[in-house]
This record gives C-alpha cells, structure tokens and sequence, in this order.
C-alpha cells in the first residue's frame, strides 16, 4: 500500500507541479464569469471543465407536512426538490449550507433563514443553536454522506427525503491535467476510476470529505479554508500556480 500524505489547508511542502503547467481540470462545469475560469486564462491554463457526474430526478410525494425547516447540502437539491412542486401544509423555514445553495434558492422565489458556511461540521453545531429538537427535512439524493445530519445527531429529528441521484460517469480515457480540482468525493472517485494519479500531479479538493478519497490513496493534495472560489483562488496563488 502506498504511503498516505495527509491533505491540508495550507499550502504544501513539496511542489507537485512541472514548471511547464499546462492543463487545468475542474470537475465543475465553470460559467463564463466564472474567476476561476478568469484566473485560468491569465495563467495559459487550457481548461477542461466537466462535472464526472450524471443525475436523475427521484418521484417523491409533494403533499409535506409538519416540518419545521427545510435544509438543502446543494444547489442541485434545490432543483430537484422544487422541479416536483412540493404543497406545505405549513410554511417553513429554509437553510442552507452555503452560499451558493442560498443563491439557488432565491431563483426558486425563497430566502433562507440560514446560511452556513459550507463546512458541515460547523455548519451543524451553528445550525443546532436555531434548530434545536425541531423536525427538519432534508431533500438530497440518494448518494448522500448526510453529514450534517451525522453531526447534529439527535439534537434535531431529521427526515430524509431523496429527490434525484447521482451517477459517476468516468472519463473514457486518463486525462494527463497538471493541475486536478476535485469538487466533491464522488467527482474524485470517478477521476480515479479513469485517471491514476501521475508523478507532478498538483491535487485541490473544495474540502476534508473529498480530500479524505484521495488521502485514501496516498496522493497529496490541498484545500481552501472556504469551499469557495475567493479562497480556491487565493490557495492557487499562495502556491504559486
């Protein structure tokens, strides 16, 4: 088994990148306005931006009832839940886990009365404080680690309730990128599927959970304080990319 190099917030040690940095890959489908798509082009990166994932939506009843608070892990849970036009008997209270997740909500027509930070664990001990022993729904899909439920425990009473699921679909052939930015633990799993890891390789996860994938394979890697494209950038800065 090959040795394990913990990933870490800060920059690595040891630089993984050739001088001659060439290929850039994100696992995420980068919008025009995208700063990492900016960043790239400033840099001399070519870009391959594609998620390794394919979802479909799960049929669920949209008569809800009795929930205090409706807490969404992603934007394409958002999506998913409302494409099915859920009725509430009572209205409730939407959460977040990030920003991204808020703004896809306001494109559904609802605020959020919580918005964490993107980190689960501290997503959850701030969530417990303003939902405690409340009945919490969360629409996600069906390949879910429910980390913020794992954490929070029995300090809430969670309901699952799966709305799509998600389907690696790997590369057909490996991918020889310089630079590797892996957004979720599922997108790393299918990149490994097709793609081994190479000596030079530079590896950025969003956070721990996609980072503990490839720790489990001996391969090095860095994330951002914030699964955010502000501190993704200021990582790939302080490394000198």
């Amino acid at each position: 088994m090959p040795p394990t190099f913990p990933c870490s917030k800060k920059r690595s040690n040891q630089r993984l990148v050739n001088d001659n940095q060439l290929l850039l890959f994100v696992s995420r489908k980068l919008p025009a306005g995208s700063q990492l798509r900016q960043w790239a082009e400033r840099k001399g990166y070519e870009l391959i931006d594609r998620s390794l994932l394919k979802f479909a939506p799960v049929p669920y009843r949209p008569q809800l009832t009795n929930y205090d608070w409706v807490f969404f892990y992603s934007a394409r849970a958002v999506s998913y839940f409302f494409l099915q036009e859920p009725v509430f008997s009572n209205p409730p209270k939407f959460a977040v886990i990030g920003a991204a997740t808020e703004r896809a909500l306001r494109k559904h027509g609802r605020a959020a009365n919580f918005t964490g930070s993107g980190l689960p664990r501290q997503v959850a001990e701030q969530f417990g404080e303003v939902a405690a022993d409340q009945t919490v729904l969360f629409p996600q899909t069906a390949q879910s680690r429910r980390s913020v439920e794992k954490f929070l425990g029995d300090r809430i009473h969670a309901v699952r309730l799966v709305v799509y699921r998600t389907q690696a679909t790997p590369l057909d052939a490996p991918l020889l990128a310089d630079v590797v930015i892996l957004t979720s633990p599922l997108n790393a799993k299918a990149w490994l599927e097709a793609t081994p890891p190479s000596p030079g390789q530079y590896f950025v996860t969003l956070g721990p959970s996609t980072a503990a994938v490839l720790t489990k394979r001996g391969i090095n890697c860095v994330f951002p304080p914030q699964p955010t494209e502000a501190e993704l950038l200021k990582l790939l800065s302080a490394d000198n990319l």
